[in-house]
């Protein structure tokens, strides 16, 4: 595919053109579209050997746990964390294929529902004598219209993400540990939860006058000094207040 420029976003997704003025350009093959009418069956829409082969995915129609487990895959992200602390030693397993290669994902027209298959389980195996031996186990699937937490949490390949219009709650650590630099916040959005983002964002674009509730640990990881708040028009002090970012720009 030919190599296109990050300002013919404009034109392949549909991004506000000022939102990427005075952006550094990156390049990206041109999306693949693919429409999800019944949740759940992405993987069977896309053959084995392309799955690691896009780069750029947009997606419409319904998605559910086993659908984000899917793309979480192709983002470079693991299925499932086994953290081993067995007599004082620690060891961490998990897996992900070095194939990946999605850092594209716009899924503005997408539906989240709930269920299908976990897309994200933590297990923790914790033993420090006989008498101690306890097993922790967290699994994460989706909520209708929620980026629920962790959903994708360590894609490591992925890089830009577009939200479904009708997503109403961000939750904890849902895009920590990818290659994000810039987000847009959906207008119904109207939280976010702690560690929501990674170091790497530089640009939030939100839609919503009225700044989506946050904890204290939102934006840690975010450089409040450096990442620029894209608000809309009257709505700049109010996200200084709240949020406390200092660059702030009305569009």
């Amino acid at each position: 595919m030919n190599k296109i420029k990050n300002l013919i976003l404009f034109l392949l997704f549909g991004i506000n053109i000022q939102f990427i003025v005075a952006q550094p350009l990156m390049f990206y093959d041109a999306p693949i579209t693919i429409h999800v009418e019944t949740a759940g069956t992405l993987p069977k829409l896309i053959a084995a050997n392309r799955k690691y082969q896009i780069t750029s995915l947009k997606l419409t129609g319904k998605l559910n746990g086993t659908d984000i487990k899917f793309l979480r895959e192709m983002a470079g992200g693991t299925p499932w964390w086994t953290r081993d602390k067995t007599w004082g030693n620690t060891k961490d397993y998990d897996y992900r294929d070095s194939q990946a290669r999605l850092e594209m994902l716009d899924i503005q027209e997408v539906d989240i529902v709930s269920g299908g298959d976990y897309y994200y389980i933590y297990k923790e195996k914790y033993s420090s004598n006989e008498h101690d031996n306890r097993n922790i186990v967290e699994n994460y699937g989706t909520m209708n219209n929620v980026i629920s937490d962790l959903m994708f949490y360590d894609c490591k390949k992925l890089k830009f993400i577009l939200l479904p219009m009708n997503v109403t709650r961000i939750g904890k650590s849902a895009f920590l540990g990818t290659k994000i630099e810039q987000i847009h916040i959906p207008k119904n959005v109207t939280s976010i939860g702690d560690y929501a983002f990674g170091t790497s964002v530089l640009h939030i674009r939100v839609n919503s006058s009225t700044p989506p509730t946050i904890s204290i640990n939102t934006f840690k990881n975010v450089n409040k000094q450096t990442c620029k708040i894209y608000t809309p028009q009257g709505s700049r002090d109010t996200y200084w207040m709240t949020w406390g970012f200092d660059n702030i720009v009305e569009r």
